[in-house]
Parts: structure tokens; C-alpha cells; sequence
């Protein structure tokens, strides 16, 4: 992994956290959103349930939204 993989990986992480963090308390339960690097490609990933580029749809809340 390159320096410049290593410097992204944190940027990822941290707007996975944000993005799952924003979903969980607006419009959905339990969404677990995760972030990957492919250096050979040299691409960072951002998803829900991840598997290689592709990410799974997640379910949205049916119901009232409970207060933040």
C-alpha cells in the first residue's frame, strides 16, 4: 500500500462513520455503511454491505423517526 493509500484510508473510514451516523438517525435502523481501498486500482469505496465494487441496497424506516 502507497503513502497516498494509507492517507486515504482514514478520509474513507471517517465518511463511512459519517454517512452511517446521517442514515441511522433519519431514515433508517441499523444501516451499516463501510468504506474499502483498492490500491490496485486506486479507488476508495463507499458502501453498504460491501462486496468488491458493489453495494447492497438497505432498508429504510417505515415508521416516525425517533428524537435525535
Amino acid at each position: 500500500m502507497s503513502k497516498k493509500d494509507v492517507a486515504l484510508f482514514p478520509q474513507t473510514k471517517r465518511f463511512a462513520d459519517q454517512l452511517q451516523t446521517l442514515l441511522n438517525r433519519t431514515v433508517c435502523d441499523n444501516a451499516r455503511v463501510d468504506g474499502k481501498i483498492y490500491p490496485d486500482c486506486m479507488q476508495s469505496v463507499v458502501g453498504t454491505d460491501l462486496e468488491d465494487f458493489t453495494s447492497n441496497p438497505i432498508r429504510l424506516r417505515t415508521g416516525t423517526a425517533t428524537p435525535l
